[in-house]
């Protein structure tokens, strides 16, 4: 099989990380022993960590044969870490390492591969300049509103925000508005501000739990919507557990007149065929934020198609990877992409349309 099939890349990325890993760290004190008192300790542990995250992107990135979902990835964990005071050169240092260390753990055209995206990375990383991130609330098409909504949340005025988005409804601006340019751009706002260390994992996860609350209190104006013979089936990979931007999708179908079952985050994948054992859908919407859960994607698409009676069913996905990799969703055997929960919808309807008229 050649090397550019995305089948070829043995698993031993993945089977051997921990010892790559510790292997890489090795290699890097040794080259610079000033590491080993700056990383003692925990330190150290989260070093180790780091770079099975980075193995775990690039055997994903390797899997799909695509460097732009490595390359963005380390573009990431660089702002990350920049942000907390760790250089640049320290992050070079250990992609070369680890570049080094692969070479002792797979066959020679593998390492070749993973050396050309690892050494991309590197290029990238040098000429690299710290580079404002762009301001989603500045790009929102409710700019003022949603700029109010985050200074709530950042204010932890839960009961304000549930009020101000009630009011907002209420001066009928749509649902499907108030999701795309209030809670989408509130939401990828709060990640840049947590990426650039400016809030805290504790003051990310209240923002995205009244989030999802207010939106759970919206349910009973999106039920109100007449219904069509349609159903589509939601849930996020196992171990996935962002699933927000999923429960907008399905809440998007359910405006448009769908029936949906929502599964949420980390749902197993003999969670789904229980569920096409009790009935049929014309759609299946699949989420996942995390590259390295990309195989689990491909495994889960793999599974429905086996199930009998899953033939006319379609399979769209959507996430991060997705949006940074344009041709990932043919790669993991997907039926469509989409990169919001408005084009979800669109092109839902339209490939279900295909299908009924081809």
């Amino acid at each position: 099989m050649p090397l550019d099939s995305p089948t070829h890349i043995s698993k031993t990325i993945l089977q051997r990380q921990q010892d790559i890993a510790i292997r890489a760290w090795q290699l890097q004190t040794l080259l610079f022993p000033e590491l080993t008192h700056k990383y003692s300790g925990a330190m150290e542990a989260k070093c180790l960590e780091d770079i099975r995250y980075h193995l775990q992107y690039l055997y994903e990135a390797l899997q799909a044969y695509d460097k732009n979902l490595f390359t963005h990835y380390i573009h990431w964990v660089n702002d990350v870490l920049s942000s907390r005071n760790i250089p640049t050169k320290e992050l070079i240092d250990s992609l070369g390492c680890l570049k080094n260390v692969l070479k002792q753990f797979l066959s020679d055209e593998e390492a070749s591969l993973a050396g050309i995206y690892l050494e991309e990375a590197i290029d990238i990383l040098k000429l690299q300049a710290k580079q404002d991130q762009p301001d989603f609330i500045e790009r929102s098409a409710m700019q003022h509103e949603c700029k109010h909504y985050l200074h709530l949340l950042m204010n932890q005025e839960r009961h304000a925000a549930y009020s101000y988005v009630h009011t907002l409804l209420q001066q009928k601006h749509s649902l499907q508005d108030i999701y795309l340019h209030i809670f989408q751009a509130s939401q990828y706002e709060i990640g840049r501000q947590w990426q650039e260390n400016k809030i805290s994992v504790a003051q990310e996860h209240y923002c995205t739990a009244v989030t999802q609350q207010i939106m759970s209190s919206l349910l009973p104006h999106i039920f109100t919507t007449p219904k069509k013979s349609m159903r589509m089936l939601a849930c996020c990979t196992s171990g996935e557990l962002h699933e927000l931007g999923l429960r907008m999708v399905t809440d998007f179908f359910e405006l448009d007149g769908w029936d949906t079952c929502f599964l949420g985050a980390n749902t197993p994948e003999q969670a789904i065929t229980d569920m096409l054992r009790q009935q049929s859908f014309e759609m299946i919407a699949i989420s996942t934020t995390m590259t390295f859960h990309i195989d689990k994607v491909r495994s889960t698409i793999q599974r429905i198609r086996a199930y009998p009676g899953s033939e006319n069913t379609k399979i769209i996905v959507g996430g991060n990877p997705f949006n940074i990799a344009s041709g990932l969703w043919k790669n993991v055997g997907a039926d469509a992409y989409a990169g919001n929960a408005q084009e979800a919808v669109a092109v839902a309807n339209l490939i279900c349309a295909s299908s009924v008229t081809a």
